[in-house]
């Protein structure tokens, strides 16, 4: 029973842009199972859901991941030391719903219980990741290629802290990023994380930093290189390693389907 929204969310939730409760599952494909398999039963699932625009209504989305990206996606964080860790797709269900209460974080929860086990066959959930909370839709847009990166705050900071500032860094991104269609932050709480997983049987992961890019272009993904001597790049660089922790990264481009 969800009888409070936590804290952690409190500043998304005050956001100016258009925020609602997402559950996004990061899914691990099952050893066997094919990617064809794998894509047409993601496809199948997605298709299952009404698609709408009306308050209430549940969204559905869906994505593989493009591997002859990956290569591509590593050498963007060489500079910062990081190894990306590849996932195989995602599953997400959307409340088109904008000042979300308690009731309706409920409503979205019960429909994520249970709904991966159509996939259980080329899905393994114990090795699947449940982020769950609010998307703030910096860019609202959609696209058919996207990219999803998770990393982590870094830990002197909670994670409504994070929250905080991430919501105020999302201008910064619309700035730097003009070409990208879509650019939505799962905030997330781990109460909510904890709820969900329990209902689907999936992991949680510490990690709290979900960007969900939509792309005209993969190259799209990636703004083109300041200067890193100009005193924007070095204000926005310092500021983003004060808040960002480059520890864990997670992230694959997708094709949405």
């Amino acid at each position: 029973m969800t009888s409070s929204i936590p804290s952690s969310l409190e500043p998304v939730l005050k956001s100016r842009y258009p925020h609602r409760p997402r559950v996004l599952f990061v899914l691990r494909r099952r050893p066997g199972a094919s990617p064809e398999a794998f894509e047409q039963a993601l496809g199948d699932w997605r298709r299952r859901w009404e698609f709408g625009v009306a308050p209430g209504t549940i969204i559905a989305r869906a994505g593989v991941a493009i591997a002859e990206m990956q290569d591509d996606l590593d050498k963007q964080f060489q500079a910062s030391g990081a190894e990306v860790t590849a996932i195989d797709g995602y599953v997400s269900l959307d409340l088109e719903i904008f000042d979300p209460t308690p009731a309706d974080f409920e409503t979205l929860f019960k429909a994520a219980a249970g709904c991966l086990e159509p996939l259980i066959d080329v899905v393994d959930l114990a090795e699947s990741v449940t982020l769950a909370g609010v998307a703030n839709l910096t860019i609202p847009g959609f696209a058919p290629t996207s990219m999803i990166l998770i990393l982590d705050r870094v830990p002197e900071l909670s994670v409504e802290q994070y929250n905080e500032w991430w919501v105020r860094h999302g201008d910064d991104h619309r700035r730097a990023n003009p070409a990208q269609v879509g650019y939505h932050q799962l905030h997330i709480a781990p109460e909510f994380n904890a709820l969900v997983a329990d209902s689907t049987g999936t992991a949680v992961t510490g990690q709290c930093v979900i960007d969900i890019m939509y792309l005209g272009h993969t190259r799209d993904g990636f703004p083109a290189a300041a200067d890193p001597s100009s005193g924007d790049a070095r204000v926005l660089a310092d500021d983003i390693g004060a808040h960002v922790s480059f520890a864990s990264v997670k992230g694959s481009f997708i094709r949405e389907i």
